[in-house]
Order: C-alpha cells, then sequence, then structure tokens
C-alpha cells in the first residue's frame, strides 16, 4: 500500500516537473520571439543576428540534451538547470547584442559566450544503469575519449557563467556610457542633481 502511495506521489511529482518545464519553455519561447520582432522593427541587424545563433545554439544543445539523455542529464533536467542556463543565455546575449558594435570586447566574449555553452553541451558525457558511459550523441564510449569530454563540459559550463556575467557588466557599462554621451538623464545623474 505504502509503495503505491509512494509510486502515484512520484508520478505526480514527474508530473508536474514536466508541466512546469514545458510552460517555462513556451514562456521563453514567446519572449525570445518578441524580442526578436522588436529588434526587426527597430532595424538592428545586428542584434536579430546575434538571436538566431543563439537560437541555433540553444537547438543544437537541446538536441544533444535529448539524443544523450541518461543519469546526469536527468538530474540537472529534475533541477531545471538546463532550462534557465539556456533562458540567461539567449537573454543575456540578446541584452548585450545591442552594445556589440561599441565595444570589441563584448564582441569578444559574446562569441566565447556561443563557444563555451556549445561545448559544455555537446562535450558532456553521461552514463546509464550500465557501463560504458558515452558522449556527442551517444557515438563515443572510450574512457579516454569521456575523460577530456567531462572535463571539456566542465570548462564550459564555467566559461559560459563567467562569459555571460562579464557581457552583462560589458553591456551594461557600454550602455551607461552611451546614455551619458547622448545626453540622456539615468537614475544615477538625476539623484546627483
Amino acid at each position: 500500500m505504502m509503495n503505491d502511495v509512494a509510486a502515484g506521489l512520484m508520478q505526480l511529482t514527474a508530473m508536474a516537473v514536466v508541466i512546469l518545464a514545458a510552460l517555462l519553455i513556451l514562456a521563453a519561447i514567446a519572449c525570445a520571439v518578441i524580442a526578436m520582432v522588436k529588434a526587426k522593427k527597430s532595424g538592428n541587424r545586428m542584434r536579430v543576428r546575434y538571436d538566431v545563433i543563439s537560437i541555433v545554439c540553444v537547438l543544437v544543445a537541446a538536441a544533444s540534451w535529448l539524443l544523450n539523455f541518461g543519469w546526469i542529464r536527468v538530474i540537472m533536467t529534475w533541477t531545471a538547470m538546463p532550462f534557465i542556463h539556456a533562458i540567461l543565455f539567449f537573454f543575456v546575449n540578446h541584452f548585450a547584442a545591442a552594445y556589440v558594435k561599441k565595444s570589441r570586447a563584448l564582441n569578444s566574449f559574446a562569441v566565447l559566450s556561443y563557444v563555451f555553452y556549445m561545448a559544455a553541451y555537446l562535450c558532456l558525457p553521461d552514463y546509464g544503469d550500465a557501463p560504458p558511459a558515452y558522449v556527442f550523441f551517444s557515438q563515443f564510449h572510450s574512457d579516454w575519449v569521456i575523460g577530456v569530454c567531462n572535463t571539456i563540459a566542465a570548462i564550459g559550463f564555467a566559461g559560459s557563467a563567467v562569459c555571460l556575467v562579464l557581457q552583462l557588466i560589458f553591456a551594461l557599462k557600454t550602455r551607461k556610457r552611451t546614455l551619458q554621451s547622448e545626453n540622456i538623464p539615468t537614475a544615477e545623474t538625476e539623484q546627483e542633481e
């Protein structure tokens, strides 16, 4: 009897997580479409280009996620980490793309962000219930390759997080400089007066 109750609770929890993840994905897609439409209407081709590259990166990472599914990805999915990472990745790149032309460092961080994001998801190995582990769309099963890919994935996740933070910092600084050069009052300048 207790096993049936526990199994029922587990199924309800799994369904709730799947529904929540689906709603999160749909909301992110809607926000991405709205952001791209606004960028296209404003005539900012660079921003649209960076948005398209971000979406392609997220789609390739999702394909890798689905075709390499194992215990590591199950655990990461339960924590909603890939969904949150994809949403942050898109929106930070979308915000930074508006200022890429004005900052070479920001452009470099944007490119590095794409590289690290793709490396993290494409090289993340996974494990089933029985050995061996597998990586890169289940094509490689060698322990040596798994070790190298595990290192690349760890560097990719860390590098992606660092690049996203640096992109945000540099975009905010560039935005502030742009607003000051155009003499548009910001919250800080209004407080000084």
